[in-house]
């Protein structure tokens, strides 16, 4: 990073890493040095980690969109997390933004040095980096958690969580429980029950469910991707 000007260290290359990266290149480049962190071998964040059977946005593909790279080709009405990623993809494509992002690099501290004014960022294998500006893009979803029951370390079947999915398990035919009744639930059960021979849904508090949108989004936008 050049010393002529303002550095900044950005963590996560998901919707609001990208968005940030856009921003920060379009207005303040000859301003600015900025680098993104991303843990994952690829960018996306949610939706590049989320690969669950079922899973897609739960607003409308359309309203769900950098305002700067409209894309009126959804496929349907709720895109799912792998078309959500490719367009996250194309984006990034478009706008030159890959060469600011480093792969496989997980962010294991930050600490704010005052003498310095400037964030120590601490990259797992690959050391310390320095910077007067930090902006945490990581989002709130990427540390998943197994619920606390008693005797949860003991059962013998397998553990799935819809934030770390193992397609590897075959759910055919097998007794399934499922805790929790949000999003990540209510785009899940209509996809293994036609397989499943039983499921019990464990919930605290009901959920309010209103019928689907239309099967393909109507957007008439102009295409930049």
């Amino acid at each position: 990073m050049s010393n002529n000007c303002l550095r900044i260290t950005i963590i996560g290359a998901g919707i609001s890493g990208i968005l940030m990266a856009y921003k920060l290149q379009k207005h303040l480049l000859e301003f600015v040095d900025f680098r993104i962190f991303e843990k994952n071998s690829d960018l996306g964040g949610t939706w590049f980690e989320n690969r669950y059977p079922g899973c897609a946005c739960d607003v409308p593909s359309h309203v769900y969109q950098h305002s700067f790279a409209p894309n009126p080709d959804w496929s349907k009405f709720y895109a799912s997390s792998q078309e959500i990623q490719q367009y996250l993809k194309r984006v990034v494509k478009h706008f030159d933004l890959d060469k600011f992002i480093h792969y496989n690099s997980t962010v294991t501290s930050a600490t704010w040095r005052e003498d310095r004014g400037t964030w120590k960022v601490e990259v797992e294998n690959q050391g310390t980096f320095e910077s007067e500006i930090l902006v945490n893009a990581g989002g709130i979803l990427n540390h998943l958690q197994m619920p606390n029951i008693d005797g949860l370390d003991s059962f013998s079947g397998p553990l799935l969580h819809t934030a770390a999915w193992d397609n590897s398990i075959d759910l055919r035919d097998k007794r399934v429980a499922v805790i929790g009744a949000g999003a990540s639930s209510i785009q899940l059960l209509p996809q293994i029950q036609q397989h499943c021979s039983h499921i019990d849904v464990y919930i605290r508090t009901p959920s309010w469910i209103s019928p689907g949108g239309l099967t393909k989004s109507k957007c008439y936008q102009s295409n930049i991707l």
